[in-house]
């Protein structure tokens, strides 16, 4: 079953890893002064509608597929017309987006840590790392995924012997009388 909600956490993963070098380039990185002010300036160099455009293909093919799944015959209208909601709705709502990602950094890193997150991502570093991260944020999930799914035999098996011996267990067990008998 899809579950749309389940695909936030992979667009929050996904936009704090991804730069854009122009914002990079021209970012400026305060040193004391407001918080608030550091972390739009970070959120900006963290660039969510770039984001978001290598994302919403993906989130709406993952849409029709589920449709697919579902039964519905998908016409090439009814495609369009998810990948052009899918595209309206993810960017009418960057802005909320940069909201919990200000308050997330703001509630994990201190003011000076801000300053070396802004003077990192500003760097060719930090620029390359941005650039990277999405795909293997990405692929390291589909490995991590192959990887436990290579293993569900072996966890069956071990499951499997661990409930027998439980039933195993239960079954000489002798029946403790209740209190006060």
């Amino acid at each position: 079953m899809f579950r749309p909600a389940a695909v936030f956490p992979i667009l929050v993963a996904l936009s704090v890893a991804w730069t854009a070098p122009a914002f990079a380039q021209n970012a400026p990185a305060p040193n004391g002064g407001d918080k608030q002010a550091r972390l739009v300036t970070l959120i900006n160099l963290l660039n969510v509608a770039a984001v978001a455009d290598e994302f919403i293909p993906v989130f709406a093919e993952r849409t029709l597929a589920t449709l697919r799944r579902g039964g519905l015959a998908v016409t090439p209208d009814i495609e369009a017309t998810v990948r052009s909601a899918t595209h309206k709705v993810l960017t009418d709502n960057l802005p909320v987006m940069e909201a919990k990602l200000a308050a997330l950094y703001g509630e994990s890193f201190e003011p000076a840590e801000i300053d070396q997150l802004i003077q990192f991502y500003a760097s060719d570093t930090g620029q390359k790392t941005a650039r990277l991260m999405p795909r293997m944020v990405i692929q390291s999930q589909v490995f991590a995924f192959q990887w436990a799914q290579g293993l569900q035999p072996q966890l069956n098996a071990e499951i499997k012997a661990a409930l027998t011996a439980l039933a195993e267990q239960h079954r000489h067990k002798t029946p403790t009388p209740p209190a006060g008998s």
